[in-house]
């Protein structure tokens, strides 16, 4: 199954060496990468949090994971977890008697 994990900050970091927390943050992340845990990872460009697309069983095992990154350990950060699932609105297209109303494309 395919989650979303959309993090938000708890704490400003005051760990004593900062440098050695965002180390060891981007080695747990290349860790679970390998073990094709994380599909893909991003920032929000505003805020810089953590966007990560997980393949895991369920949620709950997305969040086993995710609790092992440092920032989660020590308190600095949580993740908000949306279980996805397939889109199946092109269903709407393809059903029996369905007419789809195929528009032109604007003129630019």
């Amino acid at each position: 199954m395919r989650i979303l994990a959309l993090e938000h900050d708890l704490n400003t970091p005051t760990y004593a060496n900062l440098e050695e927390l965002q180390r060891d943050e981007a080695r747990a992340v290349w860790q679970l990468q390998q073990a094709d845990v994380i599909r893909g990872i991003w920032f929000t460009a505003a805020e810089r949090n953590a966007v990560i697309l997980l393949e895991c069983a369920d949620a709950d095992a997305a969040r086993l994971h995710l609790d092992t990154l440092p920032r989660v350990r020590h308190g600095y950060s949580n993740f908000k977890l949306y279980p996805l699932h397939s889109y199946d609105g092109f269903a709407r297209l393809f059903a029996a008697g369905a007419t789809a109303k195929v528009e032109e494309p604007p003129e630019y």
